[in-house]
């Protein structure tokens, strides 16, 4: 148990359903998407609170959103996923801040232990029948005191356990969405999604690698703001594309900023499926002008395909210490300083993934003389010439020395004299 949830839990406890409903109508969003996350209220600072979690549910961070306007966290807090937990495997131990709790004035019934139908909560596993009680009123008889006004009651320990194999994330035939801040995570419920919601445009990547995202469909969804969405659906694409097999990532349409006013503006569950169909980047494969290291060896791979490969054959080689091209009907001299430029070209805005201990981070690739001769050193797996000609570079299915080349073909003498 930590301290932050200790303090979620009492945050929860503050709101009441009058609370939500304007809440629900400032953001736009539906007061059962906000159920489904769960808020929590500070009277001292006005403001609404959003649990930050790791991968495993607990929470590590809460966000304020005041009545004025202000963000801020609490003192402690780390940078977090935002995200609704499983109530399968987040009600075992009712761990402050994991376990899921319905209001008794939501579940329209009254409280089995003080008898009122207001304040106290019930488990989320059976509201007419709970397992457990959060009573705030009664503590006499209470397995535990979870914090002023919280005393935990349970009623039926037999259904305390986590359920195995249950993940924090709830199951769905949807795909997941990745996208940016608790708002867009609640427009996404909107619309019948799971989603996580990352606390910054650049964050939370090392979090999100943790996530139970394996076998399952993956949306990434950034935002048209100034760059930074962009950036981060790329930096995003990049952190999952070796966990998730099926992975999209797209903008929205230019003139809309984020999911949230997306779905204000009339978005639909349908909508949003034929526009990712229609506009979303389904390859795993990176952007052209990203590396997945700076290794020499793949980047030399990737310079031959783009400017020296011809139906699968490289149209560069190597031959007793001369760089050769071929020009269309011959092989001539390719100097190497015009090959080294030709490299330096190709490099120009180059990013590579570097591996740190917060996870994948883009970076910008800069060549330097020795990185140039590396990358010349590693086409050697490709363009040198083991033999002298005549010969074929592949089987030609004949004696190349019966052969005379011509430029509209080749002419074969032995078969001619026959």
């Amino acid at each position: 148990m930590t301290d932050l949830a200790k303090l979620f839990d009492i945050y929860q406890n503050n709101v009441f359903p009058t609370m939500l409903d304007l809440l629900a109508e400032d953001l736009g969003v539906k007061v059962s998407s906000l159920q489904t996350l769960g808020v929590g209220f500070y009277p001292a600072y006005q403001a609404w609170v959003f649990a930050e979690r790791d991968a495993k549910g607990d929470v590590i961070g809460l966000k304020y959103r005041c009545l004025n306007g202000n963000k801020l966290y609490e003192p402690g807090s780390k940078a977090g996923l935002t995200y609704s937990l499983n109530r399968e495997a987040s009600s075992g131990g009712y761990v402050p801040g994991r376990a899921r709790w319905i209001r008794i004035a939501d579940a329209g019934i009254k409280c089995p232990i003080c008898g009122r139908p207001d304040w106290c909560r019930v488990s989320s596993d059976d509201v007419k029948n709970p397992a457990a009680v959060l009573c705030s009123r009664i503590s006499e008889g209470a397995t535990k005191i979870v914090s002023e006004n919280n005393y935990l009651h349970v009623l039926d320990p037999k259904r305390n356990p986590v359920r195995e194999n249950a993940t924090v994330l709830p199951q769905s035939d949807l795909p997941i969405l990745i996208v940016e801040g608790a708002t867009d995570v609640l427009a996404a419920a909107d619309l019948g999604f799971i989603a996580i919601g990352r606390p910054s445009a650049l964050g939370g990547f090392k979090i999100l690698r943790e996530m139970p995202l394996i076998g399952r469909k993956v949306w990434i969804i950034g935002e048209n703001d100034a760059g930074a969405g962009k950036e981060g659906l790329d930096k995003c694409h990049v952190a999952l594309r070796k966990i998730v097999k099926d992975l999209v990532k797209v903008m929205p349409p230019k003139e809309i900023k984020d999911l949230r006013k997306w779905v204000a503006q009339g978005l639909t569950q349908k909508d949003l499926i034929d526009y990712v169909e229609k506009n979303g980047n389904k390859g795993l494969q990176l952007d052209p002008d990203m590396f997945d290291s700076d290794s020499a060896f793949p980047i030399a791979e990737r310079f031959l395909k783009k400017d020296y490969t011809i139906n699968g054959i490289p149209i560069l080689r190597y031959y007793r210490g001369r760089w050769l091209l071929w020009g269309g009907n011959c092989y001539a001299d390719m100097p190497e300083p015009l090959l080294r430029g030709s490299l330096y070209r190709y490099l120009e805005g180059k990013k590579f993934i570097k591996e740190t201990a917060t996870g994948p981070k883009v970076t910008a690739y800069k060549p330097t003389a020795s990185k140039i001769r590396d990358i010349l050193d590693a086409l050697n797996a490709w363009c040198p010439v083991d033999g002298d000609p005549p010969m074929w570079l592949r089987d030609g299915g004949m004696d190349p020395k019966n052969l005379i080349a011509f430029e509209n073909g080749m002419l074969d003498v032995e078969e001619y004299l026959k």
